[in-house]
């Protein structure tokens, strides 16, 4: 997947996938990938992925461009491989006003991919117990915490994880134990069916 879209060796890869639509919240993702970009002067590069389609996918198209940060994204559409893709993400971000228990973070953890999202629904459980409260994002067991619709904060959350590899690391290992205790194989197989139906048309 990183070939797929150009990324180098040295660029933290952040992935969103699902349906693009209003609750998901894609703006506050653009928006926060200009603010890290201008709090980081670029270092650490970061390249993003959408994966997904949806009613809104033209409007934050075009929120990228007039942001100034097209060339960082890639959107990539519905795809039927979206296990394969996952390995070649550093972060899964979600920016969601309103969440379940999200499939797409799930599997994420699953494939040992940390996520930073904001705290909301079902999330918060996933996220685990609190290790850290920085000042205006969370650091929790299994993922961070972002504050809802928040540029700063999920910015700043961002740009935090991209640019430490041990806290990544942690997550990683802590989000596979997690999903490997609490979903049997069956139980994921059938989740990842759901969201890739939900790629397809429904909302996930």
């Amino acid at each position: 997947m990183r070939d797929e879209i150009g990324a180098a060796n040295d660029e933290i890869v952040v992935g969103f996938v699902g349906r693009l639509t209003e609750i998901k919240n894609l703006p506050l993702l653009i928006r926060s990938a200009r603010l890290a970009r201008d709090k980081s002067a670029g270092e650490p590069k970061i390249r993003f992925v959408v994966i997904g389609d949806g009613n809104v996918r033209a409007t934050i198209e075009k929120l990228a461009q007039e942001d100034g940060v097209a060339a960082a994204f890639t959107f990539l559409g519905n795809r039927p491989d979206v296990a394969g893709l996952l390995p070649g993400l550093d972060i899964i971000a979600l920016t969601s006003r309103n969440e379940g228990t999200p499939l797409s973070l799930i599997e994420a953890m699953a494939a040992g991919v940390p996520f930073i999202s904001t705290a909301v629904g079902g999330v918060v459980d996933l996220a685990g117990s609190v290790v850290e409260e920085r000042d205006n994002f969370t650091i929790c067991k299994r993922g961070v915490l972002a504050e809802d619709d928040s540029d700063e904060s999920f910015s700043a959350g961002l740009l935090y994880l991209a640019k430490s590899e041990k806290l990544r690391q942690s997550i990683s290992i802590a989000g596979r134990v997690f999903v490997s205790e609490q979903y049997s194989k069956d139980r994921l197989v059938c989740d990842i069916r759901e969201l890739y139906r939900g790629l397809a048309g429904g909302d996930s």
